[in-house]
This record gives C-alpha cells, sequence and structure tokens, in this order.
C-alpha cells in the first residue's frame, strides 16, 4: 500500500508540474498568420501573451514545490543529517 500511495503522489506532482509547458505549447498553437492590425492580432496577440504570462506564472509558483515532492526534499535532509553527525 505504500508503495502504491509513493507512486500515486510522484505521478500527481509530476503532473502539476507539466501545467506550465502545457500553457507555453498552448501558446505556440495560436496562429500566426493574423496581419498587424484589426481582431484577429489583437486577440491573438492578447492572448498569447496572457498565456505566457500564465504559464511563468505557474512555473515559478508550482515547480518549487514539485522539486521538493519529486526528491529535493529528501536529498535536502539527508545532506543536514550526515552534516550534523
Amino acid at each position: 500500500m505504500h508503495y502504491s500511495r509513493k507512486a500515486i503522489v510522484i505521478f500527481w506532482w509530476l503532473i502539476i508540474g507539466l501545467i506550465p509547458l502545457y500553457l507555453l505549447m498552448q501558446s505556440n498553437r495560436l496562429p500566426n498568420n493574423c496581419r498587424p492590425v484589426g481582431d484577429c492580432y489583437d486577440t491573438v496577440t492578447l492572448s498569447k501573451r496572457s498565456l505566457l504570462w500564465h504559464s511563468q506564472a505557474a512555473a515559478v509558483l508550482l515547480w518549487p514545490p514539485c522539486a521538493w515532492h519529486l526528491g529535493l526534499g529528501f536529498v535536502i535532509r539527508r545532506v543536514r543529517k550526515r552534516k550534523a553527525s
């Protein structure tokens, strides 16, 4: 049971860590063939900018806890234990 719980937790944090990459991929999928004036250009430009900002914010907010839960916390605790003894 312990191993299955650990596997689910690792899978969960991997999925959470992929959210910023998915947002960035979606911003790159928006069309680039709009003329530099008009509704199409405004909508696509603002959507790309918004998705880019959201992906960067998600990376800043989500990747540190993901790194911690996927092994960085274990490594840091182990190093601190070694230094203490």
